[in-house]
């Protein structure tokens, strides 16, 4: 009898072991329950990690070399440059490789935060891109659409999984994309940017690679901040753009492909802290650091009994 009270006490307390170490859930966005963009020129406002999107352009699931999952999440929009580079993305993969890619989040109809997954996707500028493609002729199901498992190119964060990596397609799908002069850049996992860096070590596109952690599943894109988009704010440079995406014979300081890589095969590295979308806590969301004009869209929709805003 006393060895089950015991054992009873002792499974108590790692459930509130459990408990207390759980991941603290933020309520929904507001902006998640703006259904439809806005009906305004095409504008990206602010940061892409504190921001919107005004007059937002929404992808078609289905074009030309690519394909889009996750629809119920709604996060299909985005500013006109992105748009029409994806359809261009699309174009390239279907005519050059005969494969299909999959795009999955872009932003919500009028920008803002996420309550899951991200904390950028804010402004429209950015998408997220799976590793994995299709065949030219293969097309996914509704359920298919919301259910497929996404392939993970990490073995572990220090090792790739050779047999999801595609020498010839990955690197083609990257290199296409850091070359377009809209991009600004693109978030790969770690052992995929040391990966290039070993097979295309000195190439100029590299400097557009960028790591990240969580995408060895995903790649992620980011473009420029639009010159029609004046309250669009630039993100800091990180690493210096080489000024000629085609050059080749580039120091690996320029490319990133020295210490700065190394740094994230270290354990100080390895160690990710989570954080919540800005403005995000369990109590509910505040927005008195976004930009005016994406506060007014809360005015607009009567959701200020749902945020705080000081």
């Amino acid at each position: 009898m006393r060895f089950r009270s015991i054992v009873g006490a002792l499974f108590f307390v790692i459930f509130l072991n459990a408990c207390s170490s759980a991941p603290k859930k933020i309520p929904q966005s507001p902006f998640e329950k703006m259904k439809l963009p806005t009906v305004d020129v095409n504008e990206s406002v602010g940061f892409t990690s504190r921001g919107c999107l005004l007059g937002g352009e929404k992808i078609e699931d289905e074009g030309t070399g690519y394909t889009r999952v996750r629809l119920n999440r709604n996060r299909g929009y985005g500013n006109k440059n992105l748009i029409e580079l994806l359809h261009k993305f699309g174009l390239f993969s279907a005519e050059k490789l005969n494969r299909k890619v999959i795009f999955s989040d872009l932003s919500l109809p009028r920008g803002g935060p996420f309550s899951s997954d991200h904390a950028s996707h804010q402004t429209g500028l950015d998408v997220d891109v799976w590793y994995d493609t299709l065949t030219a002729q293969e097309k996914l199901s509704v359920d298919d659409k919301e259910t497929r498992v996404v392939t993970d190119l990490g073995l572990s964060p220090k090792e790739l999984k050779r047999e999801n990596w595609n020498e010839a397609l990955h690197p083609a799908l990257l290199k296409w994309l850091s070359q377009a002069n809209e991009v600004e850049r693109v978030f790969v996992g770690a052992v995929i940017k040391r990966e290039l860096c070993e097979k295309f070590r000195g190439e100029g596109w590299l400097t557009k690679i960028r790591i990240w952690y969580g995408h060895t599943d995903h790649f992620h894109v980011r473009l420029h901040c639009p010159a029609a988009s004046g309250e669009c704010e630039k993100p800091k440079q990180v690493l210096p753009v080489s000024a000629d995406i085609n050059a080749k014979g580039l120091s690996d300081e320029v490319t990133g492909c020295d210490n700065q890589l190394s740094w994230w095969f270290t354990d100080e590295a390895l160690v990710k802290k989570s954080e919540p979308p800005t403005g995000a806590s369990e109590k509910g969301w505040e927005f008195s650091k976004y930009p005016p004009r994406c506060q007014n869209l809360l005015k607009e929709l009567e959701l200020l009994g749902e945020v705080r805003r000081d």
